[in-house]
């Protein structure tokens, strides 16, 4: 692929990845939220990839990996996304979410070292350490305040189980779209899960979610003076949102690897931090603190070492390369001179 439209596509993974949890607090604001229902969008815009057009030739070849796999690994990103999605409802702060679907980063690169048997090399994991150390000054340093009555340490072991069973689905994924024996194109590959998981969570939804649906939703959009119109605009903006950044992360993950992606999530704080700070931020300090989404000292802080652990392990990765290729020439060379001097040895 063209490194150039590989450059747009990362960044714009990065920016839609960054605008789910803004629109997702905005429906918040509204009274509007209920995690599963705001994680229904995620997977209609999964779903919709299917239709999607393949970025290179490879990948309109026939699907012939068995619909097993791809329905383990459906219930897998489904648990770990509710959780997530859950989390962000508990807590009602698109900061913390932020902060903590960064550790992404680490989370994905020790299971791709484990798992992938991937070489990283110390100038990464540094670049890894750094994000890492990002994603833990917010929680450690920073105010508690949420949008609206939430629960910052119930929120946050929500989410923190969800990133892990999220992060699985990097190196699971990659592992799957860069086989050599099955075939599915990024596209499919995010269609089949989109549509497992919405056919099961639309189950669940039928079952538990409708019959409640005045008290959970409708009372809920009443009571916080939520506008129904605003609110399904915002709904369908989400869907079209996150069918673009689900096309985009399996496409980087068949183009680059799980690892990369997982920096690439990591920068979604920093886009996150900006969206936030725009949108959200009240400048009048509370009692409670400072408004959560808002920019402070230690959030440029947390922005400054993103960047820094990004730059890091970008320039590492690249040097790396170069270091391997040289090294493959000089193999080349010498296996070219030992086979030169056999000939000659020989009679």
């Amino acid at each position: 692929m063209n490194p150039i439209v590989l450059g747009f596509g990362a960044f714009f993974f990065a920016l839609t990845g960054a605008g789910q949890p803004l629109f997702i607090d905005s429906l918040t604001r509204n009274g509007f939220f209920n995690g599963l229902v705001t994680y229904m969008a995620n997977l209609i815009g999964m779903a919709v990839c299917y239709f999607m057009p393949a970025v290179d030739k490879s990948s309109k070849k026939p699907t012939t990996i068995p619909q097993r796999y791809l329905l383990g690994l459906a219930i897998l990103d489904l648990t770990g996304q509710s959780l997530c999605n859950l989390g962000l409802t508990i807590a009602r702060s698109s900061q913390l979410f932020t902060i903590l679907y960064s550790l992404c980063t680490p989370m994905v690169a020790l299971m791709s070292r484990f798992f992938l048997k991937k070489k990283i090399s110390e100038g990464q994991y540094m670049g890894i350490f750094m994000i890492f150390l990002a994603s833990t000054l917010q929680v450690v340093g920073g105010n508690t305040k949420t949008s609206g009555e939430g629960n910052i340490f119930l929120g946050s072991i929500v989410l923190i189980c969800g990133v892990v069973l999220h992060s699985s689905i990097y190196p699971i994924s990659e592992s799957i779209l860069k086989n050599k024996e099955y075939h599915i194109s990024p596209a499919h590959l995010s269609g089949w899960l989109g549509a497992y998981g919405l056919i099961f969570l639309t189950i669940y939804q039928c079952i538990f979610l409708y019959p409640k649906w005045d008290t959970l939703i409708v009372h809920e959009i009443n009571t916080h003076h939520g506008s129904i119109m605003l609110i399904c605009i915002i709904y369908i903006i989400l869907i079209i949102n996150n069918a673009l950044h689900s096309y985009l992360f399996y496409n980087c993950l068949k183009e680059l690897d799980a690892v990369v992606a997982g920096i690439l999530k990591a920068l979604q704080t920093v886009i996150g931090f900006s969206l936030s700070h725009i949108l959200f931020c009240d400048e009048c300090e509370s009692d409670d603190g400072i408004d959560p989404d808002c920019i402070t000292s230690i959030k440029v802080l947390i922005i400054i070492l993103i960047i820094f652990g990004f730059l890091l392990y970008s320039l590492t990765s690249e040097s790396k390369k170069k270091g391997e290729k040289k090294s493959k020439e000089y193999e080349t060379v010498e296996n070219e001179i030992l086979l030169t001097e056999q000939m000659q040895e020989e009679p």
